[in-house]
């Protein structure tokens, strides 16, 4: 854990209230040099038009190219990037309540610091679809609040 006291706001509101959780401020590095975040706003989407589509799309790209380059390293056959999210969008209705569950982590000052999703198998049983953090999220707790959040909806 950094330096700052972190907190986890995880927050899952019917659509109306979602765009009032984006408008967060501030931001403070830890004594490390690293960004220390004191709240983040994990926030549940509920439909796909509540959603930063641009900032979301580059945030997945980001995701993906990791991955990609990831499995490339070990001699996995290369995929477009493109091409994949283009399939998760395709069925991110698997992701949205009372299905599963879609968050993505927002900093104080309103930058997107990471994504979550989860789809529901079966009653009580879920499949982790993606869990990503931005580099200067990552070491934070962040990634376990994200999972956390998912897994108590």
């Amino acid at each position: 854990m950094e330096d700052a006291a972190t907190s986890w706001e995880a927050r899952s509101a019917p659509p109306s209230d979602v765009k009032e959780a984006n408008a967060i401020t501030g931001k403070e590095k830890s004594k490390s040099g690293k960004p220390s975040y004191r709240a983040v706003t994990l926030e549940r989407y509920w439909s796909r038009a509540e959603l930063p589509q641009q900032e979301t799309d580059a945030l997945l790209l980001e995701h993906l190219d990791l991955q990609r380059r990831r499995l490339r390293a070990i001699g996995a056959p290369d995929f477009d990037i493109h091409l994949h999210l283009k399939s998760f969008w395709a069925r991110f209705e698997e992701v949205l309540p009372p299905r599963g569950s879609f968050y993505l982590a927002w900093s104080e000052n309103g930058a997107l610091l990471g994504t979550a999703a989860l789809r529901t198998v079966a009653p009580g049983i879920g499949e982790m679809k993606h869990l990503y953090l931005r580099p200067e999220a990552r070491g934070l707790g962040l990634g376990q609040a994200l999972v956390e959040a998912r897994v108590a909806d």
